[in-house]
């Protein structure tokens, strides 16, 4: 089993804790300052273009004022897209700096040493904790006044199709800073499953970053730019659910007998779409829980959806026998594997 972790003396979690909310707000104000600087750009190139364009169709009668319009049109876009490059290749920067001014800041309020488990998870527990901050930030960057206030779905919309990316490139750096630091604290502490544990739902809470941008409402053009990125998103949904699993099977080498530790294997198996060892680890959590009827409901189904209708049948029986109150929902996945594959024409 693993050490039991010493707690610091000089070290308050809730102090620490408390001092962080100015540095989240901190971030938080720098972040949405650097991606309204963005749209504020695009909004004053596009009021200029107006402007020119206007004035190139008002100057067609005089050919000197014409040709001034045209000129000074094309510099504006020549500079727009010069300008414009610029600003692509600097807000990953800026971006990124903004994230480790803030581990930084964390790293200078803990007073724990290095090494000491109170350093790493306290700075991993403040990323993730932000990383909740910016659930639905991408959502609310934009508000009008009261008076449009029925505009408000537009304003959304817009905010979530300018700057989705940018809130969900924030959210993977700081996951990412909470998984260093959980890596850092194992190297000091490698059989501690409390660290374990912790580093295993931060690679959860990774991968399903990866699921999430597929869920946004079917705006055309927002599903156009999420449509390019899922084989990425799929690559890496796949490593970290690995990094995950490995993490659970860690924590099974020293607990196997906690039920807990299969059920997020399941969960994990479910989500890498891997059926056999999902019904594997249900039928581990079902020995060490016999009388846990929603646990046998889920193996029910699954054994339904894999097509093991005998067995799934005999888990009817069962919670039929029990009265269980979805027994009778179960026999509705009956026939749901798919057989569609055997009736297809071979020639």
């Amino acid at each position: 089993m693993a050490i039991k972790l010493e707690k610091s003396d000089s070290f308050d979690f809730n102090v620490f804790q408390q001092n962080l909310h100015q540095h989240y707000r901190k971030l938080l104000h720098s972040f949405k300052k650097i991606l309204r600087s963005y749209v504020k750009f695009n909004l004053f190139f596009s009021f200029l273009f107006v402007i020119e364009i206007v004035t190139f169709f008002i100057c067609l009668t005089s050919t000197i004022y014409l040709a001034f319009s045209l000129g000074s049109l094309f510099l504006t876009t020549f500079s727009y897209f010069v300008i414009l490059f610029y600003f692509q290749a600097k807000k990953p920067e800026q971006i990124q700096q903004i994230k480790n001014q803030f581990i930084d800041s964390c790293k200078k309020l803990v007073t724990a040493p290095k090494g000491h488990p109170d350093h790493h998870l306290s700075i991993a527990h403040a990323a993730l904790r932000l990383v909740s901050y910016l659930h639905g930030f991408e959502w609310n960057l934009y508000h009008p006044p009261k008076l449009l206030h029925a505009t408000l779905p537009f304003f959304e919309k817009m905010s979530v199709y300018f700057h989705w990316k940018d809130v969900h490139k924030m959210k993977e750096m700081l996951l990412q800073s909470a998984i260093e630091e959980h890596i850092n604290q194992i190297r000091f502490t490698p059989t501690n499953l409390e660290v374990h544990t912790s580093l295993a739902n931060s690679y959860v809470s990774l991968s399903k970053l990866y699921l999430n941008p597929q869920k946004y409402p079917h705006q055309f053009l927002l599903q156009r730019q999420v449509q390019k990125l899922i084989p990425i998103f799929q690559e890496k949904f796949k490593i970290a659910s690995t990094r995950a699993i490995e993490e659970f099977k860690i924590i099974n080498n020293y607990a196997p007998d906690d039920p807990w530790v299969h059920l997020q294997l399941a969960k994990s198996y479910s989500d890498l779409q891997m059926p056999e060892n999902e019904v594997s680890e249900y039928e581990t959590v079902l020995k060490l829980k016999p009388d846990d009827k929603d646990i046998l409901f889920r193996l029910g189904v699954l054994y339904f959806e894999q097509g093991l209708n005998a067995k799934g049948l005999k888990v009817y029986e069962s919670l039929k026998k029990a009265n269980y109150q979805k027994a009778e929902s179960l026999i509705r996945f009956f026939g749901c594997f798919n057989d569609q594959t055997l009736f297809e024409d071979t020639f």
